[in-house]
């Protein structure tokens, strides 16, 4: 058998039947297929393939030797191809009239007239027309906010602005702000007081916001956290306080309708200081956490995230966006210092991160920005007050983490504690530097003593004692000169400490509303250190100390209730020192 005898014989594909016949290809394509079954097959009801000319059941029955035959022996070997009888077929459908070419040739034109005119009149981008179909199908607010948390790259076509969302102010929160004069009285005190040491409210955007008609949900709430922290509670439970409630329910319901501006978490940080100042617990510890977290979703941690709701359009919105962002910072550190092993809820800023700018210029809303600064910036750089605040907190921040590390080893742990020291006593010896001939900038110094404290109390009792049978020598003698450092180093700070709370007490005598509740840890840790160093040594400057500790906070528990917890502390360590439980 030769070659081309095997290939005609052997078993073709299923796909390639309808096409070749049993007894050898014939010449058909698959476009050339009748419309209808052939006249044979209707009348023998056979499954006819409608191959033309000749389907394969009518060429099989022709035989190989049919009289009709002609082949083509010049062209193509016999057994491939040969031209068998005709089918009788009613129609010959398979190749489309001339006519039916005409009618689809003119229909596809009348097509691109069509999308070359939609084209034309369209100016969107198609990310335009993405974000127009979306806002078109989806009007509601609360589908933003759903988008950026679901799937934030869809949720950047969008727009979104507080405007939009219709809540209007109960009546009781009305009731609260009053008329155009009390609020124009409130804004005033608010500026004379709270803003001096907290300064996060651009002062151009709240005189603007006090006269705004009508009203927005977020700024009339921000308004009402500005009267709860200028606002002294009359009876001994600040929690129960009527304006408080109102806030914190307004502002849940706020929150839980799909508000979510730089207001909103301006007013949040309000009601996490007044829980701070009126020792309001754990209700504080969860409100500066949950700031935390809105001030994340906002973008207002890193300047190259993006920005939810509303992007800063001038140097004065970005300024009060970071200057929000470190007070959660402040506040997030500040709830900490009390607790041991307790993560922060905010990551410590970067080499790059900026800190505040000018106080002043930022207030008056200067054209020109002043220069900006960086966290790395060396600390004898000239910087305002909220500056220094910042950078006190970063230290704090350090001291944190210092001290709930338990995993480094004794030669770092004692680096560490030299080096975070030394840094904090040279941002001490800058602030008072910068206060001469003004007021102290008690915020900023109080954080810092409260940060190196915390630190010096640390490892002033047995803080490497765990494994005391596995030390080296060399880690031995270490470890007691990290303690003897850290003895002194606490005995020192409560000296200036004394010192320090004399003159915060003749400043409170003169203004206490601008005195902030933040100051009052390390008068606190004064008291409590001048009452076990006064119990070992009988030291007359440690028992005036803390006399004088007590009597400043007894004078501040008139405006802030964290003052009259921390003496009941205060007694509590007293009368361990006493009855000898505490040494």
């Amino acid at each position: 058998m030769s070659h081309l005898t095997r290939l005609a014989t052997r078993k073709l594909p299923v796909f390639m039947r309808s096409i070749v016949g049993s007894d050898g290809p014939v010449c058909r394509t698959p476009a050339e297929l009748a419309a209808k079954a052939c006249d044979r097959c209707k009348e023998k009801k056979r499954r006819c393939d409608k191959g033309l000319p000749s389907c394969s059941l009518c060429s099989r029955q022709a035989g190989p030797r049919s009289s009709k035959i002609v082949q083509l022996s010049l062209l193509i070997p016999t057994c491939l191809i040969r031209l068998v009888q005709a089918c009788n077929y009613s129609e010959r459908s398979g190749i489309p009239h001339e006519d039916e070419i005409r009618r689809l040739r003119s229909r596809v034109q009348d097509l691109e007239q069509i999308v070359a005119n939609s084209s034309s009149e369209s100016t969107l981008s198609p990310e335009e027309n993405f974000s127009q179909i979306a806002l078109d199908s989806q009007q509601s607010p609360d589908f933003y906010m759903q988008a950026t948390f679901l799937d934030h790259e869809i949720a950047q076509h969008l727009k979104y602005s507080a405007t939009t969302l219709d809540f209007a102010i109960p009546e009781y929160i009305s009731k609260f702000l009053g008329d155009q004069d009390q609020m124009d009285e409130l804004v005033s005190t608010y500026l004379g007081s709270i803003h001096k040491w907290m300064p996060i409210i651009s002062r151009l955007k709240l005189t603007r916001m006090r006269s705004a008609q009508p009203q927005l949900a977020d700024q009339a709430l921000l308004l009402l956290c500005m009267e709860l922290l200028c606002h002294t509670p009359t009876s001994a439970r600040a929690d129960t306080s009527p304006i408080y409630v109102a806030a914190k329910h307004f502002l849940s319901n706020l929150q839980t309708a799909g508000f979510l501006s730089l207001r909103t978490l301006q007013a949040g940080l309000l009601i996490s200081v007044y829980e701070i100042g009126h020792a309001i617990y754990p209700a504080a510890y969860v409100s500066v956490g949950t700031c935390a977290r809105q001030g994340v979703a906002l973008g207002a941690h890193r300047h190259s995230s993006s920005q939810t709701a509303q992007n800063p359009l001038t140097w004065i919105d970005w300024e009060e966006k970071q200057r929000v962002w470190w007070l959660v910072l402040i506040l997030d550190r500040f709830v900490t210092l009390g607790l041991d092993e307790r993560p922060l809820c905010t990551q410590e800023p970067s080499a790059m991160s900026y800190i505040p700018a000018d106080d002043t210029a930022w207030d008056n809303g200067d054209i020109r920005p002043p220069e900006r600064v960086l966290a790395s910036t060396p600390p004898d750089v000239k910087l305002s007050r909220f500056a220094r605040l910042a950078q006190s907190a970063n230290l704090l921040g350090r001291v944190i983490r210092h001290c709930d590390d338990g995993n480094h080893d004794v030669q770092f742990a004692a680096t560490d504690f030299n080096l975070i020291c030394g840094a904090i006593q040279s941002l001490l010896e800058l602030i008072l530097s910068e206060s001469i001939g003004v007021d102290l900038d008690y915020t900023s110094l109080g954080l810092c003593f409260s940060a190196l404290t915390k630190i010096a109390s640390h490892h002033s009792c047995d803080s490497f004692s765990q494994h005391p049978a596995e030390w080296s020598p060399e880690s031995a003698s270490l470890i007691r000169g990290t303690t003897q450092h850290a003895l002194q180093t606490l005995k020192d700070t409560t000296a200036r400490l004394i010192e320090f709370a004399s003159a915060l007490e003749e400043a409170a005598n003169i203004n206490m509303e601008s005195i902030s509740p933040l100051v009052l840890h390390c008068l606190y840790y004064c008291a409590i250190t001048s009452a076990w160093l006064a119990s070992e040594s009988a030291d007359e400057l440690y028992i005036k100390g803390l006399l004088s500790c007590k009597r400043i906070l007894e004078a501040m528990d008139n405006r802030w209730k964290l003052a009259g917890a921390y003496l009941k502390l205060i007694q509590m360590v007293e009368n361990d020192l006493m009855s000898g439980s505490m040494s």
